[in-house]
């Protein structure tokens, strides 16, 4: 799950790299590809990750976990929203 989750992260960069120059389809096609083989890899892990926190205490800790999930997600979101801003306005 953490190897997906930099590896998508670390894609992403790369693919953000890319503004402003020429790369070719060939190029940007492999890029999003490994951005799409590293966050698949990256998304069986949560209900794993769900459960494990889930079962010492399901009643009060189920929220929790879910809670974390959401919490990791929305901050993937806004940095990702951020990034993609920041490259769109640097052109």
């Amino acid at each position: 799950m953490l190897v997906g989750g930099v590896g998508g992260a670390v894609m992403v960069l790369i693919f953000l790299l890319q503004v402003g120059r020429q790369p070719s389809f060939g190029t940007l096609a492999v890029i999003v590809s490994l951005i799409s083989v590293t966050l698949s890899s990256h998304e069986p892990g949560w209900p794993a990750f769900t459960e494990t926190v889930v079962a010492p205490q399901p009643r009060r800790d189920g929220v929790a976990g879910l809670a974390v999930l959401v919490w990791l997600c929305g901050g993937v979101r806004r940095v990702s929203t951020v990034s993609v801003n920041a490259a769109i306005q640097a052109e």
